[in-house]
Order: C-alpha cells, then sequence, then structure tokens
C-alpha cells in the first residue's frame, strides 16, 4: 500500500482519527528507506508497521468512508446512513424522518463510537 497525503488514518480499534498531513525526510527514514508519515492526532506508524503490513490501521482516500453509524459527526449521531458518495453523506439521526447531510468539506470533527462509550461514566445509586 502507497500512503500519500492527503489519506486518512483510523486505527482498527476506532479509537484515533487522522489525516496524513506530510512524510518525515530525516536521514533515519531515509536510510530504513521509509519515510515516516506525520499524521494528525498523534498517530505513529513506523516501518515495523509497515513490515507487519500496517494491520493496526485502516486508510481511506475520502473521510466519509470512515463514518459508521454509531459516530458523531459535527456534533450530530449516525443512526443511520442513508447513501454515502465521494462528495456527500445523508444519514438519519435520532428521528428516522429527519434526514441530515454532510459534506467531505464541512466535517468539523468526528467522534467514533468507540471513542465516545470509552468517556461515559456510569453514576451508581445507593440502595
Amino acid at each position: 500500500m502507497k500512503l500519500k497525503v492527503g489519506m486518512w488514518v483510523i486505527t482498527n480499534d476506532r479509537m484515533k482519527v487522522g489525516q496524513i498531513k506530510d512524510f518525515c525526510t530525516c536521514e533515519k527514514c531515509e536510510k530504513r528507506g521509509f519515510y515516516e508519515p506525520l499524521i494528525t492526532n498523534h498517530i505513529y506508524i513506523t516501518d515495523y508497521d509497515k513490515a507487519q503490513g500496517f494491520h493496526g490501521y485502516k486508510f481511506y482516500e475520502n473521510v466519509l468512508e470512515l463514518v459508521q453509524p454509531g459516530d458523531y459527526v459535527n456534533g450530530v449521531l449516525v443512526e443511520s446512513i442513508y447513501e454515502r458518495t465521494d462528495e456527500h453523506l445523508l444519514f438519519h439521526t435520532f428521528d428516522e424522518e429527519f434526514m441530515f447531510e454532510i459534506t467531505k468539506d464541512n466535517i468539523e470533527d468526528i467522534v467514533t463510537k468507540e471513542q465516545f462509550n470509552s468517556m461515559k461514566y456510569v453514576v451508581e445509586r445507593d440502595k
């Protein structure tokens, strides 16, 4: 797989999402023959990951491809996906009658359902 600037990266556990912004050009990378991608959100991919076939990551050309039901896009819950193209995502939110459309250019943030669930706190009541 050839990594490119602009590609989206998500870890297999869906806890981190980032975008490749550039590639390292240091001497160490040149000696190894693998220029490590510089990715947003503290995702760090090494030559070891490459040797392992990038087993801990999934790569997407388009940010809309990585959105799944249960994720939050710009703070809106994606209940179910109605239509996905290269340019837009049409999905149902809380009310099945209400459709929400978002384009790849106006996505400001994505919180995966796995990230959301890791942040929840359960309050236990005394009985």
